[in-house]
């Protein structure tokens, strides 16, 4: 850690990039329940930015339980949605082997 950051966070390409600071937390009524149902589209140029990125896999996995920001190119909702279908597959998978 380095200032409170992890030491990837120095080769993120995203870092700097104020033009950008908005789009990397969505709307608040996507966020709050209000509009659970609400897909949230990671804007082109922050998506990107993501791809390009030498770090994506680590802002990925520190953010994998944050449930606002855009972490590794993906959505909060996004990583949620990946996380029930994780357990649903390890549920299934521990049922069959009783």
């Amino acid at each position: 850690m380095i200032d409170g950051r992890p030491e990837w966070w120095n080769q993120a390409a995203c870092r700097g990039r104020h033009d950008l600071l908005d789009t990397f937390v969505p709307p608040a009524e996507i966020n709050t329940g209000h509009n659970r149902r609400a897909l949230y589209v990671v804007p082109p140029d922050l998506l990107r930015l993501c791809k390009t990125c030498r770090v994506c896999t680590e802002c990925l996995a520190a953010g994998e339980r944050d449930r606002y920001a855009i972490r590794g190119g993906t959505t909060a909702q996004k990583r949620e949605s990946e996380r029930r279908k994780q357990r649903s597959i390890d549920v299934r998978h521990n049922h069959h082997r009783l």
